[in-house]
């Protein structure tokens, strides 16, 4: 009995290292297997994603293809439709369009300069502005100082006779004139022809006449005793930028004798009214002690720079030397009216101002007949 339960054990211990020795045999041949089933797999796996790709790529391709067709056709539809409508409306309208500002500031400068041509009473008195409208808004910024009463309060040797200043409503009607041909032939050129005014001609004659607007403003505000600075700072800018649009026009080779029109009007004006503003300054700002309340010498500073005016030779062309000789011819007739009605034309020849006056006044005469050579 002690011997068969150990004969038992050892029999069973025997069946248990076989089983496990089987078990170990055959745990590679699977594993072999298994591997070699995923890459079955993985080869199949790539095989179909290689083919899903291809497909892909075919199906993108078709897909641009047909967009640049698509893109082609509507581009030959659409190019001729667009470039008419561009043509005979938008064109057009954006050409107009880009004259409005130059037309609004010179309806302000117009309205402004009318008003600023009426005396105290008769602007009291005046329909358009004791009525409650946009322009009579816009036009009570005007002072109560005429040009006239501007002129009768600052008295200079040099101060042009009344009628002289009529060439602020010359040079407005010219502008409207102007501007007027250069809108219709914005309108119906389609880009063929060009309007008179460019785009930096525009520009230009706006800055000019909000700067020639601001200093009749200004220079409305004055009284006895008060003479603003402004009427001798803010005048220069209309030379400036409407000779320099000048300067360049003269370097191009296009033709745009319309539009030089209006820049020589308001440069060779404003030039000589700009100088006179200098000569009330000097004479009667009370800024310059050594000119304060000497006529003759601050008209010969005035005189010094029309001469250079007048003498430039070869760069005056004919509205320059008209406005030259109507101005100087206008300075030279309020000399001799003045000294008539206060029975002093004797002292006119003790006035070195006066014969400059009348020498520079037969420059600009033979120049204006003789030719600017």
């Amino acid at each position: 009995m002690g011997y068969f339960p150990a004969a038992t054990k050892v029999f069973v211990v025997s069946i248990i290292s076989t089983a496990c020795w089987t078990e170990s045999f055959t745990a590679v041949p699977n594993t072999k297997f298994t591997l070699q089933q995923q890459q079955h797999q993985n080869q199949w796996k790539g095989i179909s994603i290689g083919k899903k790709s291809n497909t892909f790529q075919r199906v993108k391709t078709s897909i641009r293809s047909s967009e640049s067709t698509s893109s082609s056709i509507v581009e030959k539809i659409e190019d001729p439709i667009l470039k008419k409508v561009d043509d005979v409306i938008v064109g057009p309208i954006v050409r107009v369009a880009n004259h409005i500002p130059a037309l609004l500031s010179l309806s302000y400068f117009g309205l402004v300069s009318m008003v600023s041509m009426m005396s105290s009473s008769a602007m009291m008195e005046a329909p358009l502005l004791q009525k409650a409208t946009l322009s009579s808004v816009l036009a009570r910024v005007v002072g109560k100082t005429s040009n006239a009463e501007f002129a009768t309060l600052f008295p200079t040797l040099v101060t042009p006779s009344n009628p002289v200043f009529l060439i602020w409503p010359v040079i407005a009607a010219t502008q409207l004139i102007t501007l007027g041909v250069s809108a219709f032939l914005a309108a119906v050129g389609r880009g063929e022809k060009p309007p008179l005014f460019d785009q930096d001609d525009l520009t230009a004659l706006s800055l000019s006449n909000l700067a020639a607007t601001a200093w009749i403003i200004i220079s409305s505000q004055s009284s006895k005793d008060m003479l603003p600075l402004g009427s001798l700072l803010v005048l220069p800018i209309v030379p400036l930028v409407s000779g320099y649009q000048l300067r360049r026009k003269k370097n191009q080779t296009t033709n745009s004798n319309g539009s030089t029109l209006v820049f020589q009007l308001f440069s060779s004006f404003t030039t000589i009214a700009s100088l006179l503003a200098l000569t009330v300054e000097l004479q009667h700002g009370q800024r310059f002690p050594l000119f304060t309340n000497r006529p003759e010498l601050s008209a010969l500073v005035f005189l010094l720079g029309y001469f250079g005016i007048v003498s430039r030779e070869g760069k005056n062309g004919l509205v320059k030397r008209v406005v030259n000789t109507v101005a100087i011819g206008g300075i030279l007739a309020k000399r001799i009216s003045d000294a008539a009605g206060a029975n002093g034309v004797f002292g006119l020849f003790r006035s070195v101002s006066f014969w400059i006056t009348g020498g520079i006044a037969a420059m600009a005469t033979k120049q204006l007949f003789g030719g600017d050579d």
